[in-house]
This record gives C-alpha cells, structure tokens and sequence, in this order.
C-alpha cells in the first residue's frame, strides 16, 4: 500500500492471522494528500477494515507485505506504538471494544494515547492531563457536566468525539476513519462531519471507511472502491455517484487475473495449501512409513494391522462417539469409567444372570443413553461446565463399576458376543488365500466412495461452486481407490475384515449423516461454531 503526503502505501498486501496461505488484501496501493479527505468503499467483507488495522501497527494479519512512504520517505509501522510515532491514527468501527475503555473517565479516555505529553520520568502531571483533556472538551463540543464522567454513560456520538480526541491528541498526520458516524444519531453525525472536514483543513490527510454511500459521496475528494481484498477502482468526487462506486464495489478486476494465475503457479504456495489442508493425513502418513521401516517391515503384515484393529476397536468406537462433544465445544472426562460400568453391567447380565446377548447389548445402549441424558441436562440447563460435571462422573461409574463386579472379573461371555469383537466376516471360499467376500466388499465400499465424490462435485459445480479440476478429481479418486483396495488387500491376506471393523464404519456412517444431513447436525455445529450467533439464531 502506498500513502504520500504526499503519502503513499505500496504493494500492501496482508495474509489471514490464522489462515497464513489466505490473502485478505492483495497488492493494494493508495495515495494521501495532506488537506485531502479520501474514500474507501467497499461490501461488507472486501477488505477495507482489515486493511486500514494492518497498517496501523499490523494490528491485523499476518505475512504483512508493501511499504508506507509518508512525504516520500519509507516508514516502518510494525508495531502501534511506532505507527502513533510516524503520525498514524485509527479510528475503529468497533468504539466501545477497540476505542474506549468504558471503565474510565473521559479524561483518562483522552489522554490514554498520549501519556508520554503528560507525564515525566513516568509520572503523569494531573494538571496537565486535565488541561488537555478539557481543552478537548471544549474543541470537540463533547456534551458533559465533567471530563471525569465515565464514558459508558455517554451516548453514542459523544463516546465517538472522545475516540477522536483521543487520536487527535497524539497529532497525527494521517488519519483512518472506520466507519466514524456508525451508531449515533443524525445530530452527532452532523458534527462528526464538521469535526473530520477541519481536520482535513487543518493539514491532515484523512481516510474515511464508510458503508454508507451518500457519506463517501459527500465527504471525499477522492474514492477508491475495494473488493475481496483488493482495489477495484478510483473516481474523484466530480465523476462519482452510487450506481458508479456500486458497479466498481462489485467488480472482478481483469489485471488481477495475471496475480491469480501467478499464485496457481507458484510452486511453494500450493505446497503448502496442500499441507495446511491434508496436514494430519500427511502425518499419519509418515508415521506409518517411518513404523514399517522401523519394524523391518513387521508393522504392515496383516496379522499386525488386524490385532491392532482388534485390540483398539473400543477405543475408536468412543472416538466416534465424542465427536458430538467435541462439536459443542465441551469435553467428557467420564467417558472410560462409562464404558466401564456399562461393560460391568453387560458382564453381569450375560455371565451371572446367563440373559440373551441382544437383549443385553439393547438394554446397555439404553443405560449408556441415559447417563448421556443426565450429564447432559447438567451441562445444557443447569449450566454447569462439562469438566466438572463429566469428572463427577468419571469418579461416580468408577465406583459403580466397582459395585456392580465386586472387585472379581467375569467370564466367559458367550460365543455371540465375542464374535462382535473378535470374529471375522464369513468366507465365501475355503482354502484359498485370499478373502474373497473381503474383496468384495472392498470394491463395492471403493465404487461408493469414488461415485460419492463425483456426485459431490457435479452437485458444487451445478450450484457455480469452485471444484477441483478433472485431473486433480483423478488424482484423488485413483488415490482413494489405492488406500481403500491396499487396506482390503491387507485383511483378505489374513482372515478378512474383522466385525467390528464393520460396525464401526456403520458408526462412522450413522455420525456422518447425522452431523452432515440433519437439522440436529446443523445446530450442532452452529452451536459449537458460535453459541450466540446460534441462539440469536432461535436454536435453542
């Protein structure tokens, strides 16, 4: 970004604080004047906020790119601090969480930015402070009984004049506005107009953000239009009116199309899009290479892979079933000694009492539901937090399960149950060495989920989304095809695919359309994402 004062921001170009491959603001330049109020118009999401905090500070962003030329000299502004000294200011759109402490006084509010004026030796001259801050009063005409009046208590156009009070204190020579009349009535905003046009006669150079066409319109010298993080266009006042600005907010730059293409090409970036977004398969991926080599090769044999499938199948079960909790953004500590005492209890029934093995699995998802039940209306009405109420229960089924086996083991379960965790699926053959039903169902499985993507992808590309292109839909069609047939090739060699490697991808299949088809799903993950947004919402 270029801002000449003549102030110039060159090249500007600000990547996700989170997402450091997603660039939010893209090779953006723009010039100041002094005495000159410029625009910055754009929808909701082009970019204009995030573009006006990194550069204040790099308050926003990651991977901050350009330079910042104030009368024709590069500045550095990494920090808010060295911004204020270079004679930045911003406003945020945001007063009552980014401009004020509402905890403090209007004097305090005022001076907040400048205490290296009203101090010395780090002692704060009170005289000096309040000689300041009322001198503010008066010029900004903030309408108080007492500069010692908490902001909260003001309204808002007032609590707005305290901001640019604040930020004109530190007398900067380059000012963002970010949405300065948003909230107040028409009165205030008359006076916030009145305030920002003698500031832009006084010498500075003013850059208002604004929604609000008619504000841009009326306010700016000059305007740029922003969209999806870059700029689309520039018109003085004179050529400007809405259906102008509006068809530039809403438009695809074609010079930006060489900077896409650039970034398809660039090698690194792809590479490391490709590991942010498959970065645990990566992993696991290697782990699994680095063990089978480790092992001279041991890892891999079939009998390996089965025990291990075998010996952790409970554990996966219970991954799958905390998938819910996860989403809701709790925990469940009592999930082990759950499982225990339902396992005690299946033990009891089946072994002591001798009952029928699906009477008994049926009866225990009931209990295993009901305690969910419980926990839960602890959590979702009573409001107290998941930790505290999954470690009472963790500490609760640990003792009951005590109870129910009275500190003795039971066996042997009968020949049905074991076969749900032991067993195998029946072979079509004897003799041979390979599982055929094994084979079998490993293409009818590799079939579904390859046609599953295809319909997935003409469903997007019916519906205008971006889709992958048809080599790279090959690409992981052929490699789902290769892990799923390889996975199936490795328990055919042995006994075929265990039982309860069956169940828990019908598990796995349950939850997945579940969470991804059903209302309940939606809420779910709505709720998890943002409680608020979810219950302004209506999902209760």
């Amino acid at each position: 970004a270029s801002i000449t004062l003549e102030n110039a921001y060159e090249d500007w170009t600000v990547y996700h604080p989170l997402d450091h491959e997603r660039i939010i603001n893209d090779h953006i330049n723009l010039h100041l004047k002094k005495g000159e109020i410029v625009g910055i118009a754009g929808l909701m999401g082009a970019g204009r906020t995030e573009f006006a905090m990194s550069l204040f500070g790099h308050s926003y962003g990651s991977k901050i790119s350009g330079r910042i030329l104030k009368e024709g000299a590069e500045i550095s502004v990494k920090t808010v601090p060295s911004a204020i000294a270079n004679g930045l200011a911003y406003v945020s759109e945001d007063r009552k969480s980014l401009g004020l402490n509402l905890l403090m006084d209007i004097r305090e509010n005022v001076t907040l930015s400048s205490l290296d004026k009203i101090s010395q030796k780090g002692v704060l001259d009170k005289e000096k402070e309040v000689t300041e801050a009322e001198n503010f009063r008066k010029k900004m005409r903030i309408k108080t009984n007492s500069i010692h009046q908490i902001v909260s208590s003001l309204s808002g156009g007032n609590q707005q004049k305290v901001v640019l009070s604040k930020w004109l204190m530190t007398q900067p020579d380059i000012l963002f506005l970010d949405e300065p009349t948003r909230g107040i009535d028409v009165g205030a905003k008359y006076e916030i107009y009145t305030i920002i046009e003698e500031m832009a006669a006084n010498g500075k150079a003013v850059c208002l953000i604004s929604s609000e066409l008619p504000e841009i319109l009326g306010m700016c010298d000059r305007i740029y239009t922003m969209n999806e993080g870059r700029i689309t266009g520039e018109v003085s006042r004179e050529e400007a009116d809405q259906e102008v600005l509006m068809k530039l907010m809403t438009k695809e730059q074609a010079k930006n199309l060489t900077d896409k293409k650039e970034k398809k090409l660039n090698l690194k970036s792809r590479a490391a899009d490709l590991f942010g977004r498959y970065s645990m398969v990566i992993i696991l991926a290697g782990l699994l290479i680095a063990f089978q080599l480790m092992t001279d090769g041991i890892f891999w044999r079939p009998l390996n892979i089965t025990n291990l499938v075998l010996q952790n199948s409970h554990i996966l079960v219970l991954a799958a079933g905390m998938l819910l909790v996860v989403l809701l953004g709790h925990v469940d500590l009592s999930v082990g000694s759950v499982m225990a005492f339902v396992g005690a209890i299946a033990g009891m029934m089946m072994v002591n009492r001798q009952m029928n093995p699906w009477v008994t699995v049926i009866a225990c998802l009931a209990v295993g539901g009901l305690i969910g039940a419980w926990q839960g209306f602890w959590v979702a009405y009573a409001g107290i937090p998941a930790f505290i109420v999954t470690l009472a229960g963790l500490l609760m089924f640990r003792g009951l399960t005590q109870v129910v086996l009275g500190g003795q083991s039971l066996a042997p379960f009968p020949a049905v149950f074991q076969k749900m965790s032991t067993g195998y699926l029946p072979d079509l053959s004897e003799g041979s060495s390979l599982h055929f039903l094994t084979l079998i169902l490993g293409m009818i499985i590799t079939i579904v989920l390859v046609v599953g993507q295809w319909r997935t992808r003409n469903r997007r590309k019916n519906h205008l989304f971006e889709v992958e292109s048809p080599a790279a839909f090959l690409v992981k069609a052929v490699f789902t095809a290769v892990v799923v047939l390889g996975i199936t090739y490795i328990f055919a060699s042995y006994q075929g695919y265990p039982i309860i490697l069956i169940i828990l991808g019908l598990i796995v299949a349950a939850y997945g359309f579940l969470t991804n088809k059903t209302v309940a799903g939606r809420q779910i993950y709505a709720t998890g994402g943002n409680r608020k947004a979810a219950e302004l919402s209506g999902i209760k």
